[in-house]
């Protein structure tokens, strides 16, 4: 095999693990939305079973973790067809997007980060409305400590860049490697 056939299986490849990637999102907000009803509906519960909702914020927060986490192995799939197609003078999608848009790769994470911290407050106002109610104000203290902690860290997890700047080390390191290896030819 050649060069150029290895980097077309490549390429290959990381179409197929973008599109899986991509098709992985709904099953993230599926998760959510039901986690969420879920939560919701055991809050309006009387008696103890109501403050089951202090664990939304966490689970949410953990849920948000994975997505992010997939975001940024979805932008560096991005980054490495960018670099395919910036090798081969071809202008496919991911160089016109990046041309196109430099504020991140796109309004998937950014309504997501959006979802998770609206219903993180919206879980939060409620625990803290049922436990000042119950007479329970230091515990309501404590619940809006740890709860805004996990909304700050969902937030960092969340965060977006775009796609085709800020290579990551095993890029760099690749593009070293490509370059000794040309230099040897």
């Amino acid at each position: 095999m050649n060069r150029d056939e290895i980097e077309s299986k490549e390429l290959e490849a990381l179409y197929r693990e973008k599109c899986d990637k991509l098709n992985s999102r709904l099953s993230v907000w599926s998760l959510l939305i039901t986690v969420f009803g879920a939560f919701s509906y055991a809050g309006v519960q009387t008696g103890i079973a109501g403050y089951v909702i202090v664990f939304y914020p966490l689970l949410a927060g953990c849920v948000a973790r994975y997505a992010g986490s997939s975001e940024r192995v979805l932008d560096r799939i991005k980054r490495r067809i960018y670099q395919i197609e910036e090798k081969s003078g071809y202008e496919g999608y991911e160089h016109n997007n990046a041309h196109i848009s430099q504020n991140g790769s796109g309004t998937h994470i950014k309504a997501l980060r959006d979802f998770v911290i609206l219903t993180d407050v919206i879980a939060l106002i409620a625990i803290a409305t049922r436990l000042i109610i119950d007479h329970m104000v230091l515990l309501a203290v404590l619940a809006i400590a740890l709860e805004t902690v996990a909304l700050v860290v969902t937030c960092i997890w969340m965060h977006d860049k775009p796609a085709h700047l800020a290579p990551q080390k095993g890029v760099v390191i690749g593009q070293l490697r490509e370059r000794r290896e040309e230099a040897q030819v």
